[in-house]
Protein backbone atom coordinates (compact mmCIF):
# COMPACT_ATOMS: atom_id res chain seq x y z
CA UNK A 1 0.00 0.00 0.00
CA UNK A 2 1.41 3.33 -1.04
CA UNK A 3 1.61 6.15 1.54
CA UNK A 4 1.10 9.68 0.24
CA UNK A 5 3.65 12.23 1.50
CA UNK A 6 2.82 15.87 2.08
CA UNK A 7 4.52 18.41 -0.10
CA UNK A 8 6.32 21.47 1.26
CA UNK A 9 3.58 23.73 -0.12
CA UNK A 10 0.88 21.75 1.70
CA UNK A 11 2.82 21.98 4.98
CA UNK A 12 3.26 25.74 4.60
CA UNK A 13 -0.45 26.17 3.82
CA UNK A 14 -1.42 24.08 6.85
CA UNK A 15 0.87 26.14 9.08
CA UNK A 16 -0.62 29.35 7.72
CA UNK A 17 -4.16 28.16 8.44
CA UNK A 18 -3.11 27.07 11.94
CA UNK A 19 -1.45 30.45 12.53
CA UNK A 20 -4.61 32.33 11.49
CA UNK A 21 -6.70 30.16 13.85
CA UNK A 22 -4.30 30.74 16.74
CA UNK A 23 -4.31 34.49 16.12
CA UNK A 24 -8.10 34.50 16.19
CA UNK A 25 -8.17 32.56 19.45
CA UNK A 26 -5.58 34.93 20.97
CA UNK A 27 -7.69 37.95 19.91
CA UNK A 28 -10.79 36.42 21.51
CA UNK A 29 -8.91 35.73 24.76
CA UNK A 30 -7.54 39.29 24.83
CA UNK A 31 -10.98 40.78 24.18
CA UNK A 32 -12.49 38.63 26.89
CA UNK A 33 -9.80 39.62 29.39
CA UNK A 34 -10.29 43.29 28.52
CA UNK A 35 -14.06 43.02 28.95
CA UNK A 36 -13.58 41.34 32.32
CA UNK A 37 -11.17 44.05 33.52
CA UNK A 38 -13.48 46.86 32.39
CA UNK A 39 -16.52 45.20 33.98
CA UNK A 40 -14.66 44.74 37.28
CA UNK A 41 -13.46 48.36 37.20
CA UNK A 42 -16.99 49.67 36.60
CA UNK A 43 -18.38 47.45 39.35
CA UNK A 44 -15.70 48.64 41.78
CA UNK A 45 -16.45 52.29 40.96
CA UNK A 46 -20.17 51.81 41.56
CA UNK A 47 -19.54 49.98 44.82
CA UNK A 48 -17.14 52.67 46.06
CA UNK A 49 -19.53 55.52 45.22
CA UNK A 50 -22.47 53.78 46.90
CA UNK A 51 -20.49 52.95 50.04
CA UNK A 52 -19.11 56.51 50.26
CA UNK A 53 -22.49 58.22 50.02
CA UNK A 54 -24.11 55.67 52.33
CA UNK A 55 -21.45 56.28 54.96
CA UNK A 56 -21.86 60.06 54.78
CA UNK A 57 -25.66 59.78 54.83
CA UNK A 58 -25.72 57.52 57.89
CA UNK A 59 -23.55 59.93 59.87
CA UNK A 60 -25.31 63.05 58.58
CA UNK A 61 -28.77 61.80 59.58
CA UNK A 62 -27.76 62.14 63.23
CA UNK A 63 -27.09 65.87 62.99
CA UNK A 64 -29.40 68.88 63.39
CA UNK A 65 -30.57 71.17 60.59
CA UNK A 66 -29.16 74.18 62.49
CA UNK A 67 -25.63 72.83 62.70
CA UNK A 68 -24.41 71.89 59.25
CA UNK A 69 -22.88 73.88 56.46
CA UNK A 70 -21.80 73.19 52.89
CA UNK A 71 -19.44 74.94 50.52
CA UNK A 72 -15.90 75.50 49.44
CA UNK A 73 -12.96 76.82 51.41
CA UNK A 74 -13.02 80.61 51.83
CA UNK A 75 -9.21 80.44 51.71
CA UNK A 76 -9.46 79.61 48.01
CA UNK A 77 -13.13 79.88 46.92
CA UNK A 78 -12.33 79.22 43.26
CA UNK A 79 -10.52 75.97 43.96
CA UNK A 80 -11.94 72.78 42.51
CA UNK A 81 -11.03 70.97 45.74
CA UNK A 82 -11.85 71.47 49.43
CA UNK A 83 -15.58 71.42 48.68
CA UNK A 84 -17.81 69.51 51.06
CA UNK A 85 -20.03 69.42 54.15
CA UNK A 86 -19.41 70.00 57.87
CA UNK A 87 -21.89 68.97 60.58
CA UNK A 88 -22.07 68.43 64.32
CA UNK A 89 -22.40 64.90 65.68
CA UNK A 90 -23.69 63.51 69.00
CA UNK A 91 -21.34 60.51 68.82
CA UNK A 92 -18.29 60.42 71.05
CA UNK A 93 -15.09 60.64 69.02
CA UNK A 94 -13.45 57.80 70.97
CA UNK A 95 -16.21 55.31 71.71
CA UNK A 96 -18.57 56.05 68.81
CA UNK A 97 -21.53 55.96 71.21
CA UNK A 98 -24.25 58.62 71.19
CA UNK A 99 -23.86 60.79 74.31
CA UNK A 100 -26.65 62.11 76.56
CA UNK A 101 -26.66 64.40 79.59
CA UNK A 102 -28.37 63.63 82.91
CA UNK A 103 -31.66 65.03 81.57
CA UNK A 104 -31.61 62.69 78.59
CA UNK A 105 -30.69 65.37 76.07
CA UNK A 106 -28.20 64.76 73.31
CA UNK A 107 -24.68 65.99 73.92
CA UNK A 108 -22.92 67.31 70.84
CA UNK A 109 -19.42 65.85 70.83
CA UNK A 110 -17.66 66.73 67.59
CA UNK A 111 -17.68 68.24 64.14
CA UNK A 112 -17.42 65.87 61.19
CA UNK A 113 -16.30 67.03 57.76
CA UNK A 114 -16.38 65.26 54.41
CA UNK A 115 -14.68 67.20 51.66
CA UNK A 116 -12.66 66.93 48.48
CA UNK A 117 -8.92 67.08 48.94
CA UNK A 118 -5.79 66.38 46.92
CA UNK A 119 -3.92 63.46 48.48
CA UNK A 120 -0.69 62.98 46.58
CA UNK A 121 -1.44 62.81 42.86
CA UNK A 122 -5.06 61.79 43.44
CA UNK A 123 -8.21 63.76 44.32
CA UNK A 124 -10.15 62.12 47.12
CA UNK A 125 -13.09 62.56 49.45
CA UNK A 126 -11.64 62.65 52.96
CA UNK A 127 -13.16 62.60 56.44
CA UNK A 128 -11.91 64.71 59.34
CA UNK A 129 -13.13 65.05 62.93
CA UNK A 130 -12.77 67.94 65.38
CA UNK A 131 -13.76 67.26 68.97
CA UNK A 132 -15.92 69.67 70.95
CA UNK A 133 -14.54 70.38 74.40
CA UNK A 134 -16.66 70.69 76.41
CA UNK A 135 -19.50 68.71 74.89
CA UNK A 136 -22.54 70.89 74.33
CA UNK A 137 -26.21 70.23 75.23
CA UNK A 138 -27.35 72.25 72.21
CA UNK A 139 -26.43 71.88 68.54
CA UNK A 140 -23.54 74.25 67.72
CA UNK A 141 -23.35 76.02 64.36
CA UNK A 142 -20.91 74.25 62.10
CA UNK A 143 -17.58 75.82 61.24
CA UNK A 144 -16.56 76.06 57.58
CA UNK A 145 -14.16 73.71 55.81
CA UNK A 146 -11.36 76.18 56.65
CA UNK A 147 -11.30 74.87 60.23
CA UNK A 148 -10.11 71.49 59.02
CA UNK A 149 -7.66 72.90 56.48
CA UNK A 150 -5.91 75.32 58.85
CA UNK A 151 -5.91 73.28 62.09
CA UNK A 152 -4.41 70.17 60.53
CA UNK A 153 -6.89 67.67 61.94
CA UNK A 154 -6.16 64.06 60.93
CA UNK A 155 -8.01 62.91 57.84
CA UNK A 156 -8.84 59.53 56.40
CA UNK A 157 -9.48 58.81 52.73
CA UNK A 158 -13.06 57.71 52.03
CA UNK A 159 -13.01 57.56 48.24
CA UNK A 160 -10.36 57.97 45.53
CA UNK A 161 -10.34 59.10 41.86
CA UNK A 162 -12.99 61.75 42.64
CA UNK A 163 -13.74 64.31 39.93
CA UNK A 164 -16.90 65.74 41.50
CA UNK A 165 -18.18 66.03 45.06
CA UNK A 166 -20.89 68.66 45.35
CA UNK A 167 -23.03 69.32 48.42
CA UNK A 168 -26.05 71.62 48.47
CA UNK A 169 -28.22 72.59 51.42
CA UNK A 170 -31.94 73.20 51.34
CA UNK A 171 -33.60 73.64 54.75
CA UNK A 172 -32.69 70.45 56.64
CA UNK A 173 -31.86 68.48 53.48
CA UNK A 174 -28.42 67.74 52.11
CA UNK A 175 -28.00 66.75 48.46
CA UNK A 176 -24.72 65.14 47.46
CA UNK A 177 -23.38 64.39 43.99
CA UNK A 178 -20.32 62.16 43.73
CA UNK A 179 -18.49 61.23 40.54
CA UNK A 180 -15.55 58.84 40.38
CA UNK A 181 -13.48 58.45 37.20
CA UNK A 182 -10.84 55.81 36.65
CA UNK A 183 -8.50 55.92 33.63
CA UNK A 184 -7.88 52.60 31.93
CA UNK A 185 -4.99 51.26 29.91
CA UNK A 186 -7.10 51.40 26.76
CA UNK A 187 -7.29 55.19 26.32
CA UNK A 188 -10.69 55.59 27.98
CA UNK A 189 -11.94 56.83 31.33
CA UNK A 190 -14.59 54.83 33.14
CA UNK A 191 -16.78 56.83 35.50
CA UNK A 192 -19.79 56.54 37.73
CA UNK A 193 -21.88 59.42 39.08
CA UNK A 194 -24.40 59.11 41.88
CA UNK A 195 -26.70 61.58 43.63
CA UNK A 196 -28.48 61.16 46.94
CA UNK A 197 -30.48 63.32 49.34
CA UNK A 198 -30.58 62.95 53.10
CA UNK A 199 -32.12 64.98 55.92
CA UNK A 200 -31.05 65.78 59.47
CA UNK A 201 -33.21 64.00 62.07
CA UNK A 202 -32.09 65.52 65.40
Amino acid sequence: MKRRAYSLIELIAAQAVLGVCLMGIAALVKAGSRYLLVSNAKSDLQKEAILTLRSIAQQFQETNDDCFTVGNSTLDPNSSTNYGVVFASPRDAKTGAIEYDSAGRLLWCKYVAFYKRNVGPDTCVVRSVARLDPKLPYPPPADPIDLFLTKGYPMSVVSRHVTKFECTKENSNLTMVLRIDLPSNYGKNYGFEMETEVFARN
